[in-house]
């Protein structure tokens, strides 16, 4: 039948809607570039500023990751606002974009440091050695660049390798058990972490 076929190859040809959908999607990329002048030349920016902007308009939970993904009402919605946007300039909103605050890295604190170079001292290292097992272990040119839980982290393992020294100085067991026993005796012999009045 003459019309059968002529039915079955209008649902065979791409549909109306498609080709609407692809000029609903130019003509918002087009009004965005004229309600955004000011990042012309930037593609990246503009597509990140455009996504964010649609995501707040549409009132959308999740930040948009491209338009593509929004129902043909929802592009509707979109180009009514850039429109209403386009008659009054001024509504058009450019919210700077949110900079993460800078991390703020605490170093060590200068008792912690006192405490470092007295241990070092004591064990007798030179400058060149106290720099290279800093550096090995913490990624740091010396102990004043440490944070204050590496310089932690440090003290105990000078302490532990002090303490041992002295068991072997004295020929006596140099276990876990004994050198973490011993530890208390050598910060008091140091005077580590006594409190000054």
């Amino acid at each position: 039948m003459p019309g059968a076929t002529a039915l079955k190859r209008k649902l065979n040809q791409p549909s109306k809607p498609s080709e609407l959908r692809r000029k609903m999607l130019a003509s918002i990329q087009i009004q965005w570039k004229q309600m955004r002048p000011d990042l012309h030349g930037d593609d990246a920016a503009l597509r990140d500023e455009r996504l964010a902007y649609v995501t707040d308009l549409l009132k959308l939970k999740k930040p948009l990751t491209s338009l593509s993904v929004l129902s043909d009402k929802q592009l509707g919605v979109v180009l009514d606002g850039f429109r209403r946007k386009l008659e009054c300039p001024r509504a058009v909103e450019h919210k700077p974009p949110v900079v993460p605050s800078a991390e703020i890295i605490h170093l060590a604190g200068s008792e912690q440091v006192f405490t470092l170079g007295k241990l070092f001292n004591y064990l007798g290292w030179s400058v060149e050695t106290r720099a290279e097992f800093v550096a090995e272990r913490f990624k740091r040119p010396n102990p004043a660049m440490l944070s204050p839980r590496q310089a932690n982290s440090l003290t105990m393992i000078l302490l532990t390798i002090a303490a041992a020294r002295d068991l072997k100085e004295q020929g006596v067991s140099q276990s876990r058990k004994d050198t973490n026993a011993y530890i208390p005796t050598l910060k008091s012999k140091l005077a580590i972490g006594e409190r000054k009045n």
